[in-house]
């Protein structure tokens, strides 16, 4: 009995050692979905794109994290057991906020984790006051980013996307005759954009882009569907202003049928685009009789068709690579008001180049134009009866954080018509004056490569008189824009190639001196310590 007695304790003690021997095995990891969707006032199921979910074991190891895609679901491979799950940022439906903290236990492969409003902690999104926030609000969050600024050599309107493969719907008005267009999404996502359709009679145009970079970006349904919108039913459009960014304005449909959308939403730029309360595109802003008015999508359902098509035969992809953009932040003015010069070089800003007029505009050389004209303004006004400056205000001084290169046609006098003008007015007429040549393009070289400028801008000129000058011959003029760091010794050589319009393969060819290379590079110097919190910066 004794002998017995002693066997239990260890044959105990040896399937003791068995089971912690089996437990210390870790298991295989299985596959879960984590789905997070909630549910609306009528109980419509939405989505919850790139919440960032934690999950944390309750035994021993790391936090696993992970990201809900488009749709709301994320897929990820755990070992089984118990797990601490949690959100860092809250999402947001209707003025509400939710947040997940729970546990969870894996115990089966392909097992789906619900996140939804029942099992998250909810709070108003405003919770000291309990604010109501307007549903279009959350919609307008949802499809902001569609919403892009098509630009042009001399035009910015607005465009939207309409379809996941990369098409953007804008205006004819800004694509028209051009051949360097743009969309940019946010402040720093530009990409290159082709025509594929351009529809002069309904006054759209739609493009093609590479979504590469812009994967992120929710693109809104469309409704060709004149029923889509019923009247009394509030709608908004998103108007991507250059100043102010994004902005919604909101109305009520008063009457919206297959020709016509009437409501009092305010649009102030063309191809805006109009959602309904769902999120949904049904229109865009057109000019009709010199009025703006709003055309449902259906009037053009072909134009869109056609572009898909065209898009679906494409044999090569849409340049992915994103465009320099206009840098964030102006250029710092204390800088330029305490640096400011009464005689200042201004013959390393400006020189002549063939028949063009060159000038080099940092901010520093902005400052000191707009300085020297209020001066002699002022300085005119003194010289008048009573000396009265109280009207003419100082200048404003905010400049962007971009190199500017100008490149106007000298003008020339036509004498014997100017001569033949005054004789029959009795020297009343204005003098009439004609450009010795018109701007084509222009190209700058850091080295041997060509530096890709923000906006390639080209003007015209036109004809116009005042009461002492006539021009009376169209012409362009071009100012492009650069980055801050385009010019600087590390590229050993900077040169500018300019081309006209009566000889467009033959450059003007302008080595910059390495005065004027350093006077760049220095004038941006307050921008870059104000970028680098006051570090010093070296050339790149």
């Amino acid at each position: 009995m004794r002998r017995a007695v002693l066997l239990v304790p260890f044959l105990l003690c040896a399937l003791g050692i068995a089971f912690s021997q089996q437990a210390s095995i870790p298991a295989s990891p299985v596959k879960i979905k984590i789905r997070a969707a909630l549910f609306d006032r009528d109980l419509n199921l939405k989505p919850v794109p790139r919440l960032v979910v934690s999950l944390t074991p309750k035994l021993s190891g790391s936090p696993l994290t992970t990201q809900t895609s488009l749709d709301g679901v994320a897929e990820l491979e755990l070992p089984l057991g118990a797990y601490h799950l949690t959100t860092d940022k809250p999402a947001e439906l209707f003025g509400k906020q939710y947040l997940w903290d729970l546990e969870i236990t894996v115990s089966k492969p392909d097992q789906v984790i619900e996140l939804s409003n029942d099992n998250a902690k909810v709070t108003d999104s405003a919770a000291a006051r309990g604010a109501h926030v307007d549903e279009l609000a959350e919609q307008f969050k949802r499809v902001r980013g569609s919403v892009a600024t098509v630009w042009t050599e001399d035009a910015a309107d607005d465009g939207f996307l309409i379809d996941p493969a990369g098409l953007v719907f804008t205006s004819h008005f800004v694509v028209e005759g051009h051949k360097w267009i743009a969309a940019q999404f946010d402040g720093g996502r530009r990409v290159a954009a082709e025509v594929l359709v351009d529809d002069e009679t309904n006054s759209v145009a739609v493009l093609r882009v590479s979504m590469e970079p812009l994967r992120d970006i929710f693109v809104p349904p469309l409704s060709l569907d004149p029923g889509a919108l019923i009247e009394g039913e509030r709608v908004f459009t998103i108007d991507n202003s250059i100043k102010r960014g994004k902005v919604m304005s909101t109305g009520v449909i008063s009457k919206a049928d297959a020709k016509e959308i009437v409501s009092d939403v305010k649009f102030t730029d063309l191809a805006s685009p109009l959602f309904n309360s769902s999120g949904t595109v049904v229109g865009y802003s057109r000019i009709i009789n010199k009025e703006m008015h709003i055309v449902p999508l259906t009037e053009v359902r072909d134009d869109i068709a056609r572009a898909k098509q065209r898009l679906a035969a494409a044999t090569t992809p849409a340049p992915s690579r994103l465009l320099p953009v206009v840098p964030a932040g102006d250029f710092p003015v204390d800088s330029l008001v305490s640096r400011h010069e009464t005689r200042w070089e201004k013959e390393i800003y400006a020189f002549k180049l063939g028949d063009f007029d060159m000038e080099l505009l940092t901010p520093v050389a902005r400052y000191q134009y707009a300085q020297e004209r209020y001066t002699a303004a002022m300085n005119q006004r003194m010289k008048q009866k009573g000396g009265d400056t109280t009207k003419l205000e100082q200048p404003e001084h905010k400049y962007e954080s971009v190199l500017g290169i100008w490149a106007h046609p000298q003008m020339k006098m036509a004498f014997w018509k100017s001569w033949g003008d005054n004789m029959a007015t009795n020297n009343q007429a204005p003098s009439t004056y004609r450009p010795k040549s018109s701007f084509a393009r222009l190209r700058l070289l850091c080295g041997d490569k060509e530096v890709d400028p923000i906006r390639p801008g080209k003007v015209a000129i036109g004809t116009g008189s005042n009461r002492f000058v006539r021009v009376d011959q169209n012409a362009f003029y071009g100012l492009y824009t650069y980055t801050p760091d385009v010019i600087s010794s590390a590229c050993g050589k900077v040169t500018l190639e300019v081309y006209s319009a009566s000889q467009p393969d033959k450059p003007l060819v302008k080595v910059l001196e390495p005065a004027q290379v350093n006077r760049v590079w220095q004038d941006f110097e307050p921008y870059r310590k104000l970028q680098a919190g006051a570090a010093p910066a070296t050339p790149q």
